[in-house]
């Protein structure tokens, strides 16, 4: 679609270019008229000469069509630029793939997706993986099933860990952001 919406700019700022070149006017020829002998016999006279100079005429139809190349070149034009932006797009970004980059829950810096462990802070971090490996493209999908949620009825209670501050659910023995072993209650 790039290399399309390429093609498209440049016949658009080509086509442009001689649109707004295209001459809109005609020149009319220099005549004279007059000069002939009207009559006969005693009443024939000569009439005068008139002589029209050259000049250069504004012509409509030409200039329609000048206005229709501008158009059409215009059109071309913003369709080869649209096509390049979309061609240009990072293809990853609309598809279901594990994202490229992700925030660390502690520290808010962004690191790469594939990354276990923070170089800012150095918190351990949930692998991501991508639907081509087998694993769930949607991070909330694959927290929840490493996390059950409380069945309806029973009582919720959650767990603070004591080195990341995450709330975990109170049945969990680790911590879900760290996988720092969390202090059960006995």
């Amino acid at each position: 679609m790039k290399v399309i919406g390429a093609v498209l700019m440049s016949v658009g700022v080509l086509w442009l270019i001689y649109a707004i070149n295209m001459e809109t006017s005609v020149t009319t020829g220099g005549n004279t008229i007059g000069g002939e002998i009207m009559g006969s016999g005693e009443y024939a006279f000569r009439t005068p000469e008139i002589k029209i100079p050259r000049q250069e005429v504004f012509n409509l139809d030409k200039a329609e069509t000048r206005r229709t190349h501008i158009t059409l070149a215009a059109i071309t034009l913003i369709s080869g630029v649209a096509l390049f932006g979309f061609g240009t797009l990072n293809g990853s970004s609309l598809s279901l793939s594990a994202p490229k980059d992700r925030k660390c829950p502690s520290c808010a810096e962004m690191v790469k997706g594939e990354a276990t462990v923070c170089r800012f802070c150095g918190t351990k971090l949930d692998p991501i993986t991508s639907p081509e490996k087998g694993g769930s493209a949607n991070v909330l999908e694959a927290y929840y099933a490493a996390h059950p949620t409380p069945q309806t009825g029973e009582p919720t209670s959650f767990t603070i860990c004591e080195t990341c501050r995450a709330t975990n659910d109170a049945r969990a023995t680790v911590c879900f952001r760290c996988d720092a072993a969390l202090q059960t209650e006995a």
